[in-house]
Protein backbone atom coordinates (compact mmCIF):
# COMPACT_ATOMS: atom_id res chain seq x y z
CA UNK A 1 0.00 0.00 0.00
CA UNK A 2 1.19 2.93 -1.19
CA UNK A 3 1.21 6.62 1.06
CA UNK A 4 0.10 9.96 -0.86
CA UNK A 5 2.12 12.87 0.16
CA UNK A 6 1.49 16.48 0.68
CA UNK A 7 3.26 18.70 -1.45
CA UNK A 8 1.63 21.40 0.21
CA UNK A 9 3.48 21.32 3.60
CA UNK A 10 3.81 24.66 4.33
CA UNK A 11 7.49 26.18 3.68
CA UNK A 12 7.50 28.06 7.15
CA UNK A 13 6.84 24.88 9.13
CA UNK A 14 9.81 23.33 7.20
CA UNK A 15 11.87 26.13 7.92
CA UNK A 16 10.97 25.71 11.70
CA UNK A 17 11.94 22.14 11.85
CA UNK A 18 15.01 22.72 9.85
CA UNK A 19 16.22 25.21 12.17
CA UNK A 20 15.54 23.00 15.31
CA UNK A 21 17.36 20.07 13.94
CA UNK A 22 20.31 22.01 13.20
CA UNK A 23 20.44 23.20 16.21
CA UNK A 24 20.15 20.11 18.04
CA UNK A 25 22.75 18.26 15.97
CA UNK A 26 25.31 21.61 16.26
CA UNK A 27 24.74 21.57 20.15
CA UNK A 28 25.37 17.76 20.30
CA UNK A 29 28.44 18.03 18.33
CA UNK A 30 29.90 20.69 19.89
CA UNK A 31 29.10 20.29 23.91
CA UNK A 32 30.11 18.16 25.90
CA UNK A 33 27.70 18.72 28.60
CA UNK A 34 26.16 15.37 29.76
CA UNK A 35 23.75 13.62 27.13
CA UNK A 36 21.27 13.45 29.18
CA UNK A 37 20.69 17.42 29.02
CA UNK A 38 20.72 17.31 24.88
CA UNK A 39 17.85 14.67 25.15
CA UNK A 40 15.88 17.29 26.84
CA UNK A 41 16.75 20.33 25.22
CA UNK A 42 14.63 20.59 22.15
CA UNK A 43 11.49 18.89 24.08
CA UNK A 44 8.41 21.29 23.78
CA UNK A 45 6.77 21.05 27.27
CA UNK A 46 3.52 22.38 26.66
CA UNK A 47 2.03 19.59 26.15
CA UNK A 48 3.62 18.04 29.30
CA UNK A 49 2.53 19.71 32.20
CA UNK A 50 2.45 18.70 35.96
CA UNK A 51 1.88 15.30 36.93
CA UNK A 52 3.92 15.22 40.38
CA UNK A 53 3.20 19.34 41.62
CA UNK A 54 3.16 19.99 44.68
CA UNK A 55 0.10 22.29 45.19
CA UNK A 56 -2.97 20.54 44.91
CA UNK A 57 -4.82 21.01 41.65
CA UNK A 58 -7.88 22.48 43.12
CA UNK A 59 -5.99 25.07 44.90
CA UNK A 60 -3.72 25.36 41.84
CA UNK A 61 -7.19 25.76 39.60
CA UNK A 62 -8.76 28.15 42.16
CA UNK A 63 -5.95 30.24 42.01
CA UNK A 64 -6.25 30.39 38.41
CA UNK A 65 -9.66 31.35 38.18
CA UNK A 66 -8.99 34.46 40.47
CA UNK A 67 -6.24 35.58 38.02
CA UNK A 68 -8.83 35.59 34.98
CA UNK A 69 -11.78 36.84 37.25
CA UNK A 70 -9.05 39.46 38.06
CA UNK A 71 -8.06 40.14 34.47
CA UNK A 72 -4.77 39.27 36.22
CA UNK A 73 -3.23 38.21 32.90
CA UNK A 74 0.21 37.32 31.78
CA UNK A 75 2.30 39.37 29.00
CA UNK A 76 3.29 38.36 25.74
CA UNK A 77 5.69 35.04 26.31
CA UNK A 78 9.47 35.97 26.01
CA UNK A 79 10.36 36.24 22.54
CA UNK A 80 12.26 33.68 20.95
CA UNK A 81 15.73 34.81 19.67
CA UNK A 82 15.32 33.15 16.38
CA UNK A 83 12.86 34.93 14.17
CA UNK A 84 9.83 33.22 12.89
CA UNK A 85 10.77 30.39 15.74
CA UNK A 86 8.01 28.46 18.31
CA UNK A 87 11.38 27.64 20.26
CA UNK A 88 13.87 29.79 21.74
CA UNK A 89 17.66 29.48 20.98
CA UNK A 90 19.36 28.06 23.39
CA UNK A 91 22.90 28.67 23.99
CA UNK A 92 25.55 26.22 22.72
CA UNK A 93 27.73 24.97 26.00
CA UNK A 94 31.28 24.79 24.54
CA UNK A 95 32.98 25.19 27.96
CA UNK A 96 34.80 21.89 28.75
CA UNK A 97 33.72 19.79 31.28
CA UNK A 98 36.02 18.14 33.83
CA UNK A 99 35.82 14.32 33.82
CA UNK A 100 32.19 13.26 35.10
CA UNK A 101 33.10 11.72 38.78
CA UNK A 102 28.96 12.35 39.90
CA UNK A 103 26.08 13.60 38.42
CA UNK A 104 26.05 16.88 37.34
CA UNK A 105 23.38 19.62 38.58
CA UNK A 106 22.44 21.55 35.61
CA UNK A 107 20.02 24.46 36.43
CA UNK A 108 18.21 26.40 33.01
CA UNK A 109 16.12 29.93 32.95
CA UNK A 110 12.33 29.26 30.92
CA UNK A 111 12.34 33.26 31.50
CA UNK A 112 8.51 33.05 31.57
CA UNK A 113 8.28 30.60 28.86
CA UNK A 114 7.08 27.33 28.96
CA UNK A 115 9.43 25.43 26.84
CA UNK A 116 12.29 22.90 28.52
CA UNK A 117 14.85 23.29 29.69
CA UNK A 118 15.20 26.81 29.03
CA UNK A 119 18.52 28.95 28.94
CA UNK A 120 21.50 28.08 30.51
CA UNK A 121 21.51 29.59 33.88
CA UNK A 122 23.90 27.71 36.60
CA UNK A 123 26.20 24.65 35.66
CA UNK A 124 27.95 22.77 37.71
CA UNK A 125 31.93 23.83 37.48
CA UNK A 126 30.64 27.03 35.96
CA UNK A 127 30.21 30.46 37.78
CA UNK A 128 27.11 31.17 39.48
CA UNK A 129 24.27 32.78 38.00
CA UNK A 130 22.79 36.97 38.38
CA UNK A 131 19.41 35.50 39.00
CA UNK A 132 18.96 34.64 42.75
CA UNK A 133 16.44 31.88 41.95
CA UNK A 134 18.80 30.18 39.53
CA UNK A 135 21.73 30.16 42.30
CA UNK A 136 19.03 28.84 44.73
CA UNK A 137 17.88 25.93 43.21
CA UNK A 138 21.36 25.46 42.12
CA UNK A 139 22.54 25.03 45.77
CA UNK A 140 19.39 22.90 47.15
CA UNK A 141 19.59 20.31 44.08
CA UNK A 142 23.05 20.55 45.25
CA UNK A 143 22.21 19.40 48.76
CA UNK A 144 19.91 17.16 48.08
CA UNK A 145 22.24 15.24 46.02
CA UNK A 146 24.33 14.89 49.22
CA UNK A 147 21.30 14.03 51.16
CA UNK A 148 20.91 11.42 49.16
CA UNK A 149 24.27 9.88 49.01
CA UNK A 150 25.23 10.69 53.19
CA UNK A 151 21.80 9.77 54.51
CA UNK A 152 21.23 7.18 52.23
CA UNK A 153 24.13 6.07 50.41
CA UNK A 154 22.47 6.89 46.59
CA UNK A 155 23.91 7.69 43.57
CA UNK A 156 21.48 10.21 42.43
CA UNK A 157 17.98 10.21 41.81
CA UNK A 158 17.90 6.92 40.24
CA UNK A 159 20.59 5.26 42.00
CA UNK A 160 23.15 5.15 38.59
CA UNK A 161 24.46 8.95 38.64
CA UNK A 162 22.10 10.78 36.13
CA UNK A 163 22.17 14.45 36.10
CA UNK A 164 19.74 16.51 38.22
CA UNK A 165 18.23 19.20 35.73
CA UNK A 166 16.20 21.92 37.32
CA UNK A 167 14.57 25.12 35.49
CA UNK A 168 13.84 28.22 37.13
CA UNK A 169 10.84 30.97 36.08
CA UNK A 170 8.91 28.21 34.03
CA UNK A 171 6.24 29.95 32.76
CA UNK A 172 4.34 33.36 34.08
CA UNK A 173 4.05 33.20 37.99
CA UNK A 174 3.08 29.67 38.08
CA UNK A 175 1.83 28.00 41.11
CA UNK A 176 3.57 24.89 41.21
CA UNK A 177 6.65 22.90 41.59
CA UNK A 178 6.89 19.15 40.03
CA UNK A 179 8.76 16.75 38.68
CA UNK A 180 7.90 16.28 34.88
CA UNK A 181 9.42 12.34 34.48
CA UNK A 182 12.85 14.10 33.03
CA UNK A 183 13.71 17.11 35.41
CA UNK A 184 12.85 19.67 37.96
CA UNK A 185 10.36 22.39 37.30
CA UNK A 186 9.77 25.56 39.87
CA UNK A 187 7.18 28.50 39.60
CA UNK A 188 7.97 31.43 40.79
CA UNK A 189 4.15 31.67 42.57
CA UNK A 190 1.59 34.57 41.42
CA UNK A 191 2.49 36.72 44.64
CA UNK A 192 -1.27 37.04 45.56
CA UNK A 193 -1.60 33.67 47.55
CA UNK A 194 2.04 31.72 46.88
CA UNK A 195 5.57 32.70 46.69
CA UNK A 196 7.78 30.85 44.87
CA UNK A 197 8.02 27.47 45.06
CA UNK A 198 12.09 27.25 45.69
CA UNK A 199 11.72 26.43 49.34
CA UNK A 200 13.95 23.78 50.82
CA UNK A 201 11.05 20.83 51.68
CA UNK A 202 9.48 21.51 48.60
CA UNK A 203 12.50 20.69 46.12
CA UNK A 204 13.30 17.56 48.26
CA UNK A 205 9.36 16.47 47.94
CA UNK A 206 9.48 16.91 43.93
CA UNK A 207 12.98 15.14 43.66
CA UNK A 208 12.00 12.43 45.70
CA UNK A 209 9.31 12.05 43.05
CA UNK A 210 12.11 11.36 40.67
CA UNK A 211 13.44 8.36 42.80
CA UNK A 212 9.92 6.87 43.61
CA UNK A 213 9.47 6.95 39.68
CA UNK A 214 13.23 4.85 39.72
CA UNK A 215 12.25 2.81 42.61
CA UNK A 216 8.77 1.84 42.45
CA UNK A 217 7.16 3.51 39.77
CA UNK A 218 3.91 3.96 42.34
CA UNK A 219 0.71 4.35 39.94
CA UNK A 220 -0.13 8.03 40.35
CA UNK A 221 -3.91 6.92 41.20
CA UNK A 222 -6.37 6.42 44.22
CA UNK A 223 -3.65 4.76 47.20
CA UNK A 224 -0.75 3.99 45.43
CA UNK A 225 -0.73 8.21 44.10
CA UNK A 226 -1.20 9.28 47.73
CA UNK A 227 1.62 6.73 48.48
CA UNK A 228 3.55 8.67 46.04
CA UNK A 229 2.81 12.32 47.37
CA UNK A 230 3.62 10.71 50.91
CA UNK A 231 6.76 9.17 50.23
CA UNK A 232 8.06 12.63 49.06
CA UNK A 233 6.59 14.55 51.93
CA UNK A 234 8.43 12.12 54.41
CA UNK A 235 11.48 13.03 52.21
CA UNK A 236 11.11 16.54 51.47
CA UNK A 237 10.89 16.80 55.51
CA UNK A 238 13.52 15.08 56.24
CA UNK A 239 15.94 16.48 53.67
CA UNK A 240 15.00 19.40 55.81
CA UNK A 241 15.44 18.28 59.04
CA UNK A 242 18.78 16.94 57.60
CA UNK A 243 20.03 19.88 56.49
CA UNK A 244 19.08 21.99 59.15
CA UNK A 245 20.35 19.12 61.74
CA UNK A 246 16.98 18.95 63.55
CA UNK A 247 15.66 15.94 65.36
CA UNK A 248 12.50 14.56 65.19
CA UNK A 249 11.22 16.28 68.17
CA UNK A 250 12.37 19.66 67.47
CA UNK A 251 10.68 19.72 63.92
CA UNK A 252 7.44 21.51 62.62
CA UNK A 253 6.66 18.50 60.51
CA UNK A 254 5.19 21.35 58.19
CA UNK A 255 5.83 21.43 54.28
CA UNK A 256 5.66 24.53 52.53
CA UNK A 257 5.82 27.02 55.67
CA UNK A 258 7.36 30.16 53.12
CA UNK A 259 5.28 29.20 50.13
CA UNK A 260 1.72 31.07 51.37
CA UNK A 261 1.33 35.21 51.47
CA UNK A 262 0.20 37.25 53.94
CA UNK A 263 -2.87 37.26 52.19
CA UNK A 264 -4.00 33.25 53.05
CA UNK A 265 -4.43 32.03 56.38
CA UNK A 266 -2.63 28.86 57.17
CA UNK A 267 1.12 27.74 58.57
CA UNK A 268 1.79 25.65 55.77
CA UNK A 269 0.69 23.49 52.89
CA UNK A 270 0.46 20.12 55.12
CA UNK A 271 1.01 19.51 58.18
CA UNK A 272 2.48 15.89 58.79
CA UNK A 273 1.78 15.25 62.32
CA UNK A 274 -1.53 16.58 62.18
CA UNK A 275 -2.88 16.58 58.71
CA UNK A 276 -5.81 18.74 58.09
CA UNK A 277 -4.89 21.37 60.03
CA UNK A 278 -2.31 23.23 57.97
CA UNK A 279 -4.71 26.05 56.70
CA UNK A 280 -8.21 27.15 57.32
CA UNK A 281 -8.86 30.43 54.48
CA UNK A 282 -11.57 32.46 53.30
CA UNK A 283 -10.59 32.06 50.06
CA UNK A 284 -9.33 28.28 49.92
CA UNK A 285 -11.10 26.37 52.56
CA UNK A 286 -10.02 24.56 55.28
CA UNK A 287 -6.78 22.00 54.64
CA UNK A 288 -8.97 18.95 53.26
CA UNK A 289 -6.26 16.37 54.19
CA UNK A 290 -7.12 13.17 55.55
CA UNK A 291 -5.39 12.13 59.25
CA UNK A 292 -7.19 8.44 59.95
CA UNK A 293 -9.04 5.94 57.58
CA UNK A 294 -12.34 6.64 58.73
CA UNK A 295 -11.66 10.11 57.14
CA UNK A 296 -10.34 8.77 53.49
CA UNK A 297 -11.30 10.65 50.93
CA UNK A 298 -13.31 8.57 48.29
CA UNK A 299 -13.41 10.70 45.03
CA UNK A 300 -13.27 10.06 41.18
CA UNK A 301 -10.23 9.78 39.46
CA UNK A 302 -10.57 13.13 37.77
CA UNK A 303 -10.56 14.79 41.42
CA UNK A 304 -6.90 14.85 42.64
CA UNK A 305 -6.07 11.79 40.75
CA UNK A 306 -8.34 9.99 43.06
CA UNK A 307 -7.51 12.48 45.90
CA UNK A 308 -4.16 11.64 46.10
CA UNK A 309 -2.85 14.38 47.90
CA UNK A 310 -5.67 14.57 50.51
CA UNK A 311 -5.17 10.84 51.91
CA UNK A 312 -1.10 11.06 51.62
CA UNK A 313 -1.96 12.86 54.99
CA UNK A 314 -2.73 9.15 56.78
CA UNK A 315 0.47 7.68 55.90
CA UNK A 316 2.08 11.10 56.54
CA UNK A 317 0.62 10.65 60.40
CA UNK A 318 1.82 7.23 60.90
CA UNK A 319 5.36 8.18 59.94
CA UNK A 320 5.84 11.58 61.93
CA UNK A 321 4.44 9.44 64.74
CA UNK A 322 6.62 6.48 64.43
CA UNK A 323 9.83 9.40 64.29
CA UNK A 324 8.80 11.51 66.88
CA UNK A 325 8.12 8.17 68.99
CA UNK A 326 11.75 6.92 68.58
CA UNK A 327 13.25 10.21 68.52
CA UNK A 328 16.32 11.35 67.35
CA UNK A 329 17.60 12.09 63.77
CA UNK A 330 14.68 10.46 61.77
CA UNK A 331 16.66 10.48 58.55
CA UNK A 332 18.83 7.60 60.70
CA UNK A 333 15.91 5.81 62.25
CA UNK A 334 12.67 5.84 60.72
CA UNK A 335 13.78 6.85 57.26
CA UNK A 336 15.73 4.12 56.89
CA UNK A 337 12.74 2.11 57.34
CA UNK A 338 10.65 4.11 55.01
CA UNK A 339 13.87 3.73 52.72
CA UNK A 340 14.24 0.51 52.42
CA UNK A 341 10.72 -0.03 51.31
CA UNK A 342 10.36 2.29 48.85
CA UNK A 343 14.05 1.35 47.27
CA UNK A 344 13.48 -2.98 47.91
CA UNK A 345 11.48 -3.52 44.61
CA UNK A 346 9.06 -5.17 46.48
CA UNK A 347 6.24 -2.45 46.19
CA UNK A 348 3.57 -3.43 43.31
CA UNK A 349 2.79 -0.50 41.46
CA UNK A 350 -0.42 -0.50 43.07
CA UNK A 351 0.16 -0.75 46.09
CA UNK A 352 -2.21 0.11 49.07
CA UNK A 353 -1.48 1.60 52.64
CA UNK A 354 -1.99 -1.91 53.94
CA UNK A 355 1.12 -3.38 51.89
CA UNK A 356 2.55 -0.46 52.51
CA UNK A 357 2.32 -0.10 56.30
CA UNK A 358 2.78 -4.36 56.37
CA UNK A 359 6.34 -3.76 54.51
CA UNK A 360 7.63 -1.20 56.95
CA UNK A 361 7.06 -3.52 59.71
CA UNK A 362 9.09 -6.72 57.53
CA UNK A 363 11.84 -3.29 57.22
CA UNK A 364 11.52 -2.11 61.23
CA UNK A 365 12.19 -6.10 62.44
CA UNK A 366 15.22 -6.53 60.22
CA UNK A 367 16.87 -3.16 60.89
CA UNK A 368 15.48 -2.22 64.49
CA UNK A 369 13.40 -4.81 66.13
CA UNK A 370 13.03 -2.94 69.07
CA UNK A 371 11.29 -0.44 67.69
CA UNK A 372 8.35 -2.63 66.00
CA UNK A 373 5.97 -1.64 69.40
CA UNK A 374 6.23 1.88 68.03
CA UNK A 375 5.42 0.95 64.50
CA UNK A 376 2.30 -1.06 65.14
CA UNK A 377 1.11 2.20 67.31
CA UNK A 378 1.90 4.51 64.57
CA UNK A 379 -0.04 2.36 61.87
CA UNK A 380 -2.89 1.91 64.51
CA UNK A 381 -3.07 5.39 65.24
CA UNK A 382 -3.98 6.25 61.79
CA UNK A 383 -6.64 3.47 61.41
CA UNK A 384 -4.22 0.46 59.89
CA UNK A 385 -3.60 -2.30 61.74
CA UNK A 386 -0.34 -4.47 61.50
CA UNK A 387 1.21 -7.43 63.22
Amino acid sequence: MKTKFSTNFPQSRIVKLLAISALCLSFASVSDAPLQTVAVLCKDSRNHMPTHGFLPPQMAAKAQAYAHEHNILPPQAVASAFPGLDLPLLPLDTDPQPPKSRPYVLIYDARGDTYLPGFRARFEHGDSSNDSSANKAYDLQIEMRSFLKKAFNRNSIDDKGADLVGTVHFGWHVNNAFWNGHQMIYGDGDGIFFNSFLSIDIVGHEMFHAVSDSACDLTYLGQSGALDEHLSDVFGVLFRQWHNNVSADKDSWLLGTELFTDRVNGRALRDMRYPGTAFNDPFFGKDGQAAHMRNFVYTDDDDDNGGVHYNSGIPNRAFALFATAIGGKAWKTAGHVWYEVATSGHLPKTCDFQTFADQTLLACARQSPQDVPKLIKAWAAVGIVVR
